[in-house]
């Protein structure tokens, strides 16, 4: 879970806006109407509780736990409220899918970029429903954490160990296969450790003490361990002197977006002494991981508490050295691993283990009143995200991506100028011919193999949506080539892009003035000059309703991708839909 500098969209064109100001305006209107419900619903849930408390007497949870669970508890906490308001960062809705998402594929085995691409366009179906959610859901876990040391935060435990789990193999295992993986780089993936606090925080307060120590102080041995072989590779670029450097390149870059000047004099320093001195400083990297982990991993049986203390002191100096914090500058969605492992660290000390619990100075309706309202509060969090996320994989994809790329949709009232062509088929083709349907006027080449088969399909998708309805839809494509139009070329275009064989389909065609009479009527620029003989024209589709009147003019300048695609014929639907019979 790095930070991805600021840039354009990969896969969404060239220069989009993520932050768009319709897109952002949709998304705070949206999580303040979120809120509300989340007030209410969080009201609601305080004063059930509360009779609850009062029925039983203010039987408070527990709150007297083992130190190292109450630290780490409170951590884990922290760290998804914050996590949660990085998420409210306005470019998230646009930026996440292509600024996250995508840019992990370089670091994960090629056989599961399925899987990324499919989050890519599932999240870019559903941008700002899914932004929302998000940021609901880990704000959710991370009040639930903080509410209690009971039942409830083992429960938020385990939700947050699935939660993370998830990210971690949606973002393609967090760098597990990817080029020179490293663990001051994140390796093996921030969301790991999320899990290993989870399902710590999951156990019971009884076996906390001696299970999380035993367990978890070998887990991270053995991932230090292998971290020291994998920093000791040759091939992984940690040897090199100067510019060639791989730790020097991976600090520059994390200091290379906007943040404090104290931050980045630091970052800047550090990288310094690494190109002046790779191979020491290498050989003191491997030593510091292998001594440790292997400390880490005797110190069960030997007591010693160096070892944690070490990671905690050599996770900060990364954290910040090294991994820049992660807080400032691109799309940060968390402060990156080695904070979170400073904190595990600190509390699998041995001597946490014998350390006293925490003691606080309230008295039972105080914790019950506390613990009631945190509890609230979380699990409402949690409802709203899930009602929001679950609802828009539910519901038609969002407008959002078509909003991106075209703007709004021009509403008018015109008659549609009438021509007469010839189709695809050879038969004359009339627009008058055809009141009593909705007709999607477009102009496509029939020799492009870019753009003009993304709006053809498009087309298609809102055909065959209506195909099963009382309302007929009928998809009209003028040749918008005046060199390359010929019947040949029609009907390659037609059966490559699968539009040969769906009623209601006309690719029309007719002489080079014909055509330019009809680019005429619709105010249509078509010019030559494009490449492989490809034209350059407007990409515009024209909504005329059953009466032969214009009703909508819908510009298409097509997102690429599913998801982009079925945001436009979403557009199109909705337009049609608002068409009085």
């Amino acid at each position: 879970m790095l930070r991805m500098a600021h840039g354009v969209m990969p896969g969404m064109g060239q220069g989009v806006d993520v932050h768009n100001p319709t897109i952002v305006n949709l998304f705070r209107e949206g999580l303040h109407s979120n809120f509300v419900w989340l007030l209410g619903i969080a009201v609601l849930l305080s004063v059930l509780l509360a009779l609850r408390s009062v029925r039983g007497g203010f039987n408070s949870p527990e709150w007297s736990e083992p130190r190292g669970r109450t630290i780490l508890r409170t951590g884990l906490g922290l760290l998804w409220i914050l996590d949660g308001i990085l998420q409210l960062q306005t470019a998230m809705p646009l930026g996440l899918g292509s600024q996250v998402l995508e840019p992990s594929k370089e670091a994960a085995p090629t056989w599961w970029h399925g899987v990324i691409n499919g989050a890519v366009e599932l999240w870019n179906q559903h941008p700002i429903a899914l932004a929302q959610s998000v940021v609901w859901l880990q704000l959710g876990l991370g009040i639930l954490l903080l509410s209690s040391s009971g039942r409830t935060s083992r429960i938020a435990g385990r939700l947050s160990a699935i939660w993370a789990l998830i990210i971690w193999i949606v973002t393609g295992f967090g760098g597990l296969f990817g080029h020179a993986p490293s663990f001051l780089f994140g390796w093996p993936g921030a969301p790991i450790f999320y899990v290993i606090a989870g399902f710590a925080v999951a156990m019971s307060t009884e076996r906390f003490p001696h299970v999380y120590q035993a367990v978890v102080t070998r887990l991270l041995g053995g991932i230090l361990i292998l971290g020291a072989i994998l920093q000791a590779l040759p091939n992984n670029g940690f040897w090199s002197n100067g510019q060639d450097n791989a730790l020097n390149a991976m600090i520059l870059e994390m200091t290379e977006v906007p943040q404090p000047g104290l931050l980045a004099g630091l970052g800047h320093v550090f990288a310094g002494v690494v190109r002046a001195a790779g191979p020491g400083i290498n050989i003191m990297l491997v030593v510091w991981m292998m001594t440790t982990g292997v400390g880490l991993w005797r110190s069960t049986v030997s007591g010693f508490a160096w070892p944690a203390r070490s990671l905690v002191i050599g996770s900060l100096a990364g954290w910040v050295l090294i991994q820049d914090t992660g807080l400032f500058g691109g799309l940060a969605t968390d402060p990156n691993s080695l904070i979170l492992v400073a904190l595990i660290s600190f509390t699998v000390s041995p001597g946490m283990r014998t350390a006293a619990p925490l003691s606080l100075r309230v008295g039972p309706h105080g914790r019950a009143a506390f613990a009631n309202a945190a509890i609230a509060l979380g699990s409402a969090a949690l409802l709203v995200g899930v009602v929001i996320g679950g609802g828009a994989l539910m519901r038609p994809v969002e407008a959002t991506l078509y909003q991106v790329y075209n703007g709004d949709v021009s509403a008018v009232s015109a008659p549609a100028p009438p021509f007469e062509l010839t189709d695809h088929q050879g038969e004359p083709f009339s627009l008058g011919e055809h009141r009593g349907e909705v007709i999607l006027l477009s102009f496509l080449d029939p020799v492009c193999y870019e753009e003009c088969p993304q709006i053809g399909h498009q087309l298609l998708d809102v055909v065959n949506h209506y195909a099963n309805s009382d309302r007929q839809v009928a998809m009209v494509v003028v040749a918008a080539n005046l060199q390359d139009h010929s019947a040949t070329d029609i009907s390659h275009f037609m059966g490559e892009y699968d539009l040969a064989n769906t009623n209601n389909v006309y690719f029309l065609n007719g002489s080079a003035q014909q055509l330019v009479d009809v680019f005429s009527l619709y105010g249509i620029t078509v010019t030559s000059g494009g490449e492989h003989g490809m034209s350059i024209h407007t990409n515009v589709i024209y909504i005329i309703d059953e009466a032969g009147q214009i009703r909508y003019i819908v510009g298409d300048d097509p997102a690429p991708g599913s998801a982009g695609r079925a945001s436009t014929a979403r557009v199109l639907e909705r337009a049609i839909d608002s068409l009085k019979k």
